[in-house]
């Protein structure tokens, strides 16, 4: 999984819309090249909200999100996550676990 985030932080990969995951804090982040990852958030972390209001169509269809930065955390399954973003100062913090999608 380390190498796939690696790849679209560095390719700049642009994040082309989030979709609900099997829990309300859950989220399945779909890039432009046909990746799609489930971040499941830690309890009580809003990153995935977060994430998805960064996406929100408000902001205009010049407006990107890209991963910049993913950092393992805690255990093989957990990172942390940064998302830039057109239009924002600091990236985006996400905090969790990353897996393929259900399909």
């Amino acid at each position: 999984m380390t190498v796939l985030l690696q790849r679209l932080a560095t390719g700049h990969v642009p994040l082309a819309r989030v979709l609900p995951g099997p829990r309300a804090r859950d989220g399945v982040a779909v890039f432009a090249d046909g990746t799609q990852l489930l971040l499941v958030a830690r309890r009580g972390n809003e990153g995935v909200r977060c994430l998805r209001e960064l996406r929100e169509p408000h902001r205009g269809s010049g407006a990107r999100v890209w991963l910049v930065r993913a950092q393992p955390s805690f255990a093989s399954c957990w990172f942390r996550l940064w998302f830039a973003s057109t239009g924002i100062p600091a990236p985006a913090e996400v905090l969790a676990k990353v897996g393929p999608a259900p399909g």
